[in-house]
């Protein structure tokens, strides 16, 4: 790869040189009015959209930027098959579901307590 403008040798620039004189481009307003939203305020939009029907998701009119960013990000994201993030933003809605274990102990094993009866009895005989 050869230089850019500006660099003296590869990965430097000189003093005062900009790597990305064009700077970074601007974010879209509805970009940033959902990064500076608040979960619930997501949340009940999210859940807007998910209450319709495909055909009114299609038609709607964003009443407000985090509807149009959402909207926006809901297309992409389908157009380009990204499931990943369609799950991710249910994930954070909804909550992820629960991982329980169901470890039900039983004190009518007798084993169990015949192990927990000697356990006592060592440790008192070992206590005197």
């Amino acid at each position: 790869m050869g230089l850019k403008k500006g660099q003296h040798h590869k990965g430097q620039f000189k003093s005062g040189v900009s790597g990305n004189p064009g700077g970074r481009k601007p974010l879209p307003e509805d970009v940033k009015a959902i990064a500076t939203s608040t979960k619930p305020q997501l949340i009940r939009t999210y859940w807007k959209f998910a209450n319709m029907s495909l055909s009114e998701v299609k038609n709607y009119k964003p009443e407000n930027l985090i509807e149009s960013g959402i909207l926006n990000c809901l297309k992409i994201f389908a157009a380009s098959g990204s499931t990943d993030q369609i799950k991710y933003i249910w994930a954070e809605c909804h909550g992820k579901p629960r991982e329980t274990i169901d470890a039900t102990i039983s004190t009518d094993n007798k084993e169990l307590e015949d192990v927990i009866q000697m356990t006592n009895e060592f440790i008192k005989q070992n206590n005197k």
